[in-house]
């Protein structure tokens, strides 16, 4: 059973997932994609993936990427908005966000680091409905790169000098961590992960063009 955010599980772990499943039969996965971090204290997952690693308790835990939330908005909003050309501009400017007493993280404050009060006209508790909201117009949103569709209905904004670092961890209790079943999983994030960085930050992915999204 994993634990992991909505998108993550989503756009990356349930299509690997597929051969993995294929190719051990005997392995079935349950995935919860909670508005919460999995409690691996209760043993509500056999493996987490979380923003807060636990700092108490008998764990194994393993840097799983670094990565950015980067600023997004839709070519239409865009077009029919203030120019943004640094930081300060984005005053003038709506936001799609996480709905904030409802945060699984206080990594999830990054809008606080933009240094006013942003206008928030739509709040989630998923990131999905946030790009979803974004693509549409309704403002402007902050997401990893493996969040937003490759559709060109959203471009990044100011993309090298505003983002929010961050770091994603992969946690089992260290009991579970000894069984295949739970070591095969682990192996296969990691090494995925690991050989593509481009899902996490905005750097060139191989054999393919620069993007031109870039505001």
């Amino acid at each position: 059973r994993l634990g992991m955010p909505e998108v993550f599980g989503t756009r990356i772990v349930a299509p690997l997932l597929v051969d993995l499943l294929q190719s051990h039969p005997d392995l079935s996965v349950e995935m919860m994609l909670l508005p919460r971090f999995a409690n691996l204290a209760n043993r509500e997952a056999d493996l987490g993936v979380m923003l807060d690693p636990p700092d108490t308790g008998r764990y194994t835990v393993a840097r799983l990427a670094n990565f950015r939330y980067y600023l997004y908005g839709a070519p239409e909003y865009l077009a029919r908005h203030p120019p943004i050309r640094e930081k300060a501009d984005l005053a003038q400017h709506d936001f799609v966000d996480y709905v904030q007493d409802r945060l699984l993280s206080r990594d999830l404050n990054y809008l606080d680091e933009l240094g006013f009060k942003p206008r928030r006209r739509l709040c989630s508790t998923g990131m999905l409905a946030q790009c979803e909201a974004a693509a549409l117009g309704l403002g402007l949103v902050m997401a990893p790169p493996y969040a937003v569709p490759n559709d060109g209905r959203l471009v990044t904004v100011l993309q090298d000098s505003f983002y929010a670092a961050r770091t994603m961890w992969l946690v089992a209790p260290t009991d579970l961590f000894r069984l295949q079943r739970v070591r095969v999983v682990w192996d296969l994030l990691r090494e995925f992960v690991e050989q593509r960085p481009w899902l996490f930050e905005h750097i060139k992915e191989p054999n393919k063009p620069a993007s031109r999204g870039k505001t």
